[in-house]
């Protein structure tokens, strides 16, 4: 776990960055913030866990790395829109269906 300079933020073994005893990601809840127009307030009643001052803290982490924030959201969209297009294909959808019959089949 690496320190950020934000009391509330810290970034996790695998890079990313998270807040609050769920351990929310960051990037989650800026997109909220992004794409709903959320403020600290609805973050908070969205997710309970949450505390006013984490929720603000996210925001202001957002505005203080905005280039950083917005290459990140740019990239899931890309990765969102990427995943649609290859679920369009039919040989596709059959082939993740089968694996996941497999995965129950071995996990029941």
């Amino acid at each position: 776990m690496a320190t950020t300079g934000y009391a509330h933020i810290v970034r996790d073994d695998d890079g990313h960055l998270r807040v609050g005893t769920d351990w929310h990601k960051v990037i989650s809840l800026v997109d909220e913030h992004v794409q709903q127009g959320s403020g600290p307030n609805e973050l908070v009643i969205a997710y309970p866990s949450l505390t006013l001052g984490q929720a603000y803290e996210v925001l202001a982490y957002q505005y203080d790395h905005k280039d950083e924030m917005d290459a990140e959201l740019a990239e899931r969209r890309h990765d969102a829109e990427r995943l649609r297009t290859e679920l369009e294909d039919p040989v596709f959808r059959e082939e993740i269906r089968e694996r996941c019959t497999a995965w129950n089949a071995r996990h029941e």
